[in-house]
């Protein structure tokens, strides 16, 4: 109750700024999504360069080998075994993306 009466004192107060306020929000939302989008368009390609280039990183980072041929052959990737780790860090940083839009949402209307 006190911060829906807040916020309305806050747009009785100055509508044009509020409204400027939440535009520049939501632009910043709409950007990281359209952002993201792309990069995930670019990334679902799983024999494309850019696909196998994160893989091997996520890869090298974890420490584990691949599972399917040594390093420099080009079909990392490939088998369904190596993207096991890119699974993992992809569901990760969903979450942790969700977790900022939520935080930072809520802090914004307190």
């Amino acid at each position: 109750a006190e911060k829906k009466r807040l916020l309305e004192e806050e747009i009785a107060r100055d509508l044009p700024a509020w409204l400027d306020k939440m535009a520049a929000e939501r632009s910043v939302l709409w950007n990281e999504l359209t952002r993201c989008k792309r990069r995930k368009e670019e990334l679902s390609d799983r024999r494309s360069g850019a696909a196998k280039a994160r893989m091997r990183l996520l890869v090298q980072q974890t420490g584990m080998d691949s599972v399917t041929a040594p390093r420099n052959a080009d079909d990392f990737g490939e088998n369904d075994e190596d993207w096991d780790v890119y699974n993992k860090i992809v569901c990760a940083c969903v979450v942790a993306i969700l977790l900022f839009i939520i935080e930072n949402t809520h802090t914004h209307t307190d």
